[in-house]
């Protein structure tokens, strides 16, 4: 993945918005139910196709999907115009959230960063600048389960009016995954209990919530598994559990106590 690109194969590429992914504790679970795992890799494929049919039909932008391993790579051509290139971005983002929720229902956290840089993504290849970086920033950086976004892109994102992004209190901004279910829950207090707690937006939260308390509990005793995992489950509590109707019985509980040591 690091290696030199010749002169030749570099004048192909292309300035173009990219997405790595790191698909958490995948490799591990391959070798267990690997046609479990198949499926899961099949989802992805149809949620991208979704995304891609979406975006061509509003405004003809385009996504290309690259799938080897435990990685996902998505990209889209970036160009002059700023607002062309906001509006691609915002794909790009939304077409990544809708990803790594997918991968979380299916039992997945996800881990990656976003670039934009020089890149060739077509016909199955995919190769070049951006990529090293994004695989770098993954690896290096993001360190917790989020897609972690690099400045030129970050501050597209920030000028949509859409928060797509957020800062970690820990240096870098990163893609607001959970931002829809933020926003449902806020959304409960107008709505109310009684029809709030019998949608499918709630059940949708509660199932995540779960999911990620399940995640949390099943690494107790790998340390180093546990502190990333609980970093995600207090980014939900942050985001979602305190913003929902706490004084309803029926309301999700935090999925770390507040006076938990650490």
């Amino acid at each position: 993945m690091t290696e030199d690109v010749p002169e030749d194969e570099a004048k192909t590429y292309d300035d173009r918005f990219l997405c790595f992914i790191d698909i958490l504790g995948f490799s591990a679970y391959v070798m267990q139910h690997a046609e479990n795992a198949k499926s899961v890799i099949s989802n992805v494929k149809k949620i991208h196709q979704t995304s891609k049919d979406k975006i061509t039909n509003i405004h003809g932008g385009e996504l290309e999907l690259s799938v080897f391993s435990d990685s996902i790579i998505i990209s889209t051509a970036a160009c002059s115009h700023a607002e062309d290139n906001m509006s691609r971005l915002c794909d790009l983002a939304w077409s990544v959230n809708s990803i790594c929720i997918a991968l979380l229902r299916a039992g997945f956290l996800t881990r990656g960063a976003l670039v934009r840089g020089d890149l060739l993504h077509r016909d199955g290849t995919v190769l070049g600048p951006a990529l090293v970086r994004a695989y770098q920033l993954e690896t290096q950086s993001a360190i917790f389960p989020r897609i972690i976004v690099q400045k030129p892109a970050r501050v597209l994102l920030e000028a949509s009016g859409t928060r797509w992004v957020i800062p970690a209190g820990d240096g870098p901004y990163f893609i607001h995954t959970l931002k829809d279910f933020e926003e449902r829950a806020k959304a409960s207090h107008t709505i109310g209990w009684a029809k709030f707690s019998t949608s499918e937006p709630f059940r949708y939260i509660r199932a995540c919530r779960d999911i990620i308390a399940q995640i949390l509990e099943d690494s107790r005793e790998n340390h180093k598994h546990y502190s990333y995992n609980k970093w995600f489950a207090k980014y939900f509590d942050r985001y979602v559990t305190r913003f929902g109707p706490a004084n309803e019985a029926g309301w999700i509980s935090p999925i770390v106590e507040s006076d938990e040591l650490t």
